[in-house]
């Protein structure tokens, strides 16, 4: 953990000044505003803020809860250990595999509409994965599915995108935290 904290405290250039940086070269907000964030209450009651961080907390604190649990449900189910390499493997392809080939086509599905697609997938392969547990190959195609949500940008890239756009930079940190925090609650509440 020390290492980690060495690491992430020598992280140079500094993301704050990056982000002062790339607002005064796109000229997004004045760079004056980057001195002070605004209280999290007050971002949230920003338009459309809470709708992406729902989405962006459902469809991490589902994939978290799908990840923790299939193994134990897999070998609860009879099928020998081996069988969860595969599995995740699966979920992992579909989650990282495929990003640079369906990212392109979220912003002309929208910020807001795209969350709610890979929820619609999540919420589908998330009951698969319920109903398919006796079949270690069923099991993976599930999981499979849970992947692209996430990573597809569908569910929690979009959502955290349009999440992190709706505040000022010095402020994306505070509610991309918020979110990260609310996702593992709900997701430990889950299991």
């Amino acid at each position: 953990m020390t290492t980690g904290l060495v690491l992430v405290l020598n992280v140079r250039p500094e993301p704050k000044h990056t982000s002062a940086l790339l607002t005064e070269r796109f000229g997004e907000r004045s760079v004056h505003s980057l001195e002070r964030a605004a209280p999290l209450t007050q971002i949230l009651r920003r338009s459309r803020v809470v709708v992406a961080l729902l989405a962006a907390v459902a469809s991490l604190a589902v994939m978290m809860s799908a990840m923790s649990l299939v193994g134990y449900v897999l070998v609860g189910h009879g099928a020998h250990q081996g069988a969860i390499f595969p599995v995740v493997s699966a979920h992992f392809i579909g989650r990282f595999g495929l990003v640079l080939v369906v990212s392109n086509h979220i912003d002309p599905l929208g910020l807001l509409r795209a969350p709610l697609g890979g929820l619609l997938l999540l919420g589908f392969s998330a009951l698969m994965v319920v109903w398919a547990v006796d079949s270690v190959f069923a099991t993976a195609a599930a999981l499979f599915g849970v992947g692209p949500d996430w990573n597809f940008s569908y569910s929690y890239v979009a959502a955290a995108a349009e999440t992190a756009n709706r505040p000022m930079p010095v402020e994306r940190g505070k509610i991309l935290g918020f979110a990260d925090l609310c996702s593992a609650l709900l997701a430990r509440l889950w299991l």
